[in-house]
């Protein structure tokens, strides 16, 4: 080996499939580190194809984001209404594969949405801690270097909405504007183009909606209108890219929460179909709930809920981390933090770089 073979090895005096091999069993949390090495372990580190050779070889991690009060609490508490200042929030990082949490971006907006397509995670919305209104602003973050750029705004400001992944584009659809009126409006990101697209209007104005992505379509699952506060609908409405149009499906809340909403759960994508986690356990919906596996014993209300890879899902409740794999409940390392989950949607490496399964 000469010496300019020698500098251009991934690793000096090993072949470049060995070398690979070997960077590629470096945990996920030294990956920014990786990348300051050398230009070449960077290019290497950050490209689709690295993500890919961690899965063939049997060494991707699942890796879940989520958007969490910082430690502290909130501003104000006890005092009156003009004192109040809601909680400082960042997004955080679960390793499933390794037990471990870690702070992975400093602060975002209160109430924010994130999701994960062709490998960014994009943090969207939220309230603007000073004035408490909706902000429109988008964030978007290279997991693997752990840098962000702002993204390209939403067409239209709002908080509490439905967000989710399907055919590669992020969208959001309901929540409420500055002024507390429900929406019925949708619009749809893609990260490459940096690009808002205006949707039709769903059928119905769905502030507090759950959002998920499911086989190509993007589902928002109940929520109520502006007249009708709190008082959830028992429906959801299901646009398909393909044609363009909202499909209302109704009846899909009155089992699990009847008039009031979803209840203590979250809805998660499963394949194919939509899945509801809460303190009982897993159902799965097709034409009709049907159960897939109970809860554990002591299992209450479930904040967060994300299926990881196939066929295991992972919730988080309110005192206690728990994951279900293949019809079996085993605990989870606790979450650490002292405030209580916001969101959550799916990051994993074996699908980072296409999380919805039509990718």
């Amino acid at each position: 080996m000469n010496g300019w073979d020698e500098e251009r090895a991934l690793i000096p005096g090993l072949p470049d499939d060995i070398a690979l091999d070997c960077i590629a069993r470096v945990p996920h949390r030294f990956h920014p580190v990786i990348c300051a090495v050398s230009r070449r372990w960077r290019d290497l580190v950050t490209a689709s194809a690295f993500t890919l050779h961690r899965d063939r070889i049997g060494v991707a991690e699942d890796l879940i984001l989520l958007i969490q009060a910082q430690p502290g609490g909130v501003s104000g508490a006890g005092r009156s209404k003009d004192e109040f200042r809601p909680p400082s929030c960042g997004l955080v990082a679960y390793n499933a594969s390794m037990g471990e949490w870690r702070r992975a971006v400093g602060v975002v907006p209160v109430f924010a949405r994130v999701a994960v397509v062709k490998g960014r995670v994009v943090v969207i919305g939220g309230w603007d801690p000073e004035t408490l209104k909706p902000v429109g602003e988008v964030r978007v973050v290279d997991p693997v270097t752990g840098g962000w750029r702002p993204g390209k705004a939403m067409r239209e400001a709002r908080s509490f909405f439905g967000c989710g992944v399907a055919g590669g584009r992020v969208y959001v659809a309901g929540g409420h504007d500055s002024q507390k009126n429900a929406l019925k409006t949708a619009e749809a990101y893609d990260v490459e183009d940096d690009e808002w697209v205006e949707l039709p209007e769903m059928g119905e104005e769905r502030d507090e909606c759950q959002g998920v992505g499911v086989g190509g379509r993007f589902w928002a699952v109940s929520g109520y209108g502006t007249e009708g506060q709190g008082r959830f609908d028992s429906a959801a409405e299901c646009y398909d890219p393909a044609t363009g149009r909202w499909t209302k499906i109704e009846g899909v809340c009155e089992e699990i929460g009847g008039g009031d909403g979803p209840g203590g759960g979250i809805y998660a994508a499963a394949g194919e179909r939509v899945r509801y986690v809460d303190g009982r356990g897993v159902r799965e919906y097709g034409r009709g709930w049907r159960e897939v596996e109970k809860g554990p014993e002591g299992m209450r209300a479930v904040a967060v809920a994300v299926e990881i890879g196939q066929g295991r899902c992972l919730s988080r409740g309110r005192r206690r981390a728990v994951e279900w794999w293949d019809g079996f409940w085993r605990m989870g390392s606790g979450c650490g933090f002292p405030a209580r989950v916001v969101f959550l949607d799916p990051f994993t490496r074996r699908r980072l770089f296409g999380c919805d399964p039509t990718r």
